[in-house]
């Protein structure tokens, strides 16, 4: 709130004390003058109403039903005053509302924006990236991933590593994929048998191919996402019958998921359906 200004006595400019002398205000005039602690202090409730009002927001937007509220919320704390840390958070809500409505260019600009925050670099990144697939901008969303890589700490490294190789095998740049996800299994990322089954399918080999499907089929990972890695590796080992149950059931559940989570596996999607394509014509 700014400070209110001294008005001037009627008839003229006010007049200047002599110095060292003590300033009074007219008669009169003086409810008009706002002191320095009490404007300081408005100010300072101002910014503090704002900083609650953008942390309400993003609780709202947390608690949100629907993705629509969810995106209501966020703007709505984003046009408030708040520390970098709150404006991330909820731009992170803006982006999840708008992937969830498939706005995926609008979710592509908010991760963006959380980009240039820098408060969560990597998350950012891998935000960005699943923008980008949705979009069909693959290799934008493999430069996220990239990145992703160097920016995140130890723990999520792995993850970040499997996510990019998982991504290049999936748009047929498999030999690029091996890279990632030899790095991802040395730093023993989970779940191990579905990074196995990941890079068996970007290195090829009879006998890794056969050790993975074994591995992952009787493996927990074997189920959602695996079932793609799956039928991948039963078509690469020849076995077209295994391959189709385990790619028709990844499709079914793949569509019937919330509209984040497929647009996540866009490119997914697309190789199950080609190599289904080319199981049924010959």
């Amino acid at each position: 709130m700014a400070r209110g200004k001294e008005k001037a006595p009627s008839g003229g400019p006010p007049s200047v004390a002599p110095e060292g002398a003590r300033s009074v205000a007219p008669e009169g005039a003086r409810s008009n003058v706002v002191p320095i602690a009490a404007g300081r202090r408005g100010a300072s409730t101002a910014a503090e109403r704002s900083v609650a009002s953008a942390t309400d927001a993003l609780d709202k937007a947390l608690r949100a039903k629907t993705p629509e509220a969810r995106v209501k919320h966020a703007r709505a704390g984003l046009a408030r005053h708040c520390d970098d840390d709150t404006k991330a958070l909820l731009l992170r809500q803006l982006y999840l509302g708008l992937l969830e409505t498939e706005q995926f260019e609008k979710a592509r600009i908010a991760a963006e924006q959380m980009i240039e925050l820098g408060t969560m670099p990597d998350v950012a990144r891998q935000d960005a990236a699943r923008a980008c697939q949705a979009a069909g901008d693959f290799e934008a969303a493999i430069e996220h991933l990239r990145v992703a890589v160097r920016v995140g700490p130890r723990e999520r490294r792995a993850f970040h590593l499997s996510t990019l190789g998982g991504l290049l095998y999936a748009v047929g740049r498999a030999s690029e994929a091996v890279e990632p996800l030899e790095t991802a299994v040395r730093e023993k990322g989970s779940p191990m048998a579905l990074l196995k089954g990941q890079l068996a399918l970007a290195s090829g080999g009879e006998i890794a191919l056969d050790l993975a499907y074994h591995g992952l089929a009787n493996d927990p990972s074997g189920e959602g996402y695996g079932r793609f890695v799956l039928g991948e590796l039963a078509f690469a080992r020849g076995d077209r019958q295994r391959a189709r149950v385990h790619l028709e059931a990844f499709l079914s559940r793949a569509r019937r998921s919330r509209p984040a989570s497929r647009a996540a596996l866009a490119p997914e999607i697309a190789r199950a359906e080609a190599t289904l394509g080319r199981i049924v014509l010959n």
